[in-house]
């Protein structure tokens, strides 16, 4: 993640926080990123992946992540 998270910085996205399950699924990883908008899935996404750095990473990140999930949350009224 340390390398990864200036690659989708360069590319719009702003990691907020990421959590590690401690009790029950070890495996899990939470990432909430900040994005500009929706669109900036899609259009990050491809660029990072063009980008050299991330040719460095694409091997680790296929052996560690087992599956990945994206869901995009819009923040509540009555959120701090």
């Amino acid at each position: 993640m340390e390398q990864l998270v200036p690659i989708m910085e360069d590319n719009g996205w702003r990691l907020l926080s990421s959590y590690q399950t401690i009790i029950g699924n070890l495996h899990e990883v939470y990432d909430m990123w900040e994005l500009p908008s929706a669109d900036a899935v899609g259009s990050a996404l491809g660029a990072a992946a063009a980008d050299p750095r991330f040719a460095a990473l694409a091997g680790d990140l296929a052996e560690s992540v087992e599956s990945e999930a994206f869901s995009i949350v819009a923040k509540t009224p009555f959120s701090p």
